[in-house]
């Protein structure tokens, strides 16, 4: 706890700090405190422009988009991080 500053949410909006969750989703450690975090602190959903149409947030549908994978950055594990934008 000691050596990050403490989490402002206005700076997390204002895109200057971003929390730091760990866990496991293979061992279902530490999700619950994302998805909590997520839906306390996050911004509501926005229309994003894509390539044929804007994007409306109202539309019923989830989607996401994995705009980066980073994978083997140890040989000694199997590991794979991807990122998504909702």
């Amino acid at each position: 706890a000691s050596a990050y500053p403490d989490f402002e949410p206005e700076r997390f909006l204002e895109g200057t700090m971003t929390p730091v969750y760990f866990g496991s989703a293979l061992r279902d450690f530490g999700i619950g405190h994302l998805l909590e975090g997520l839906a306390r602190f996050a911004p509501p959903p926005r229309d994003r422009a894509a390539d044929s149409r804007t994007v409306s947030a109202a539309e019923p549908e989830l989607t996401g988009f994995v705009f980066k994978i980073q994978a083997n950055m140890d040989p000694n594990h199997r590991d794979r991080v991807a990122f998504l934008r909702i």
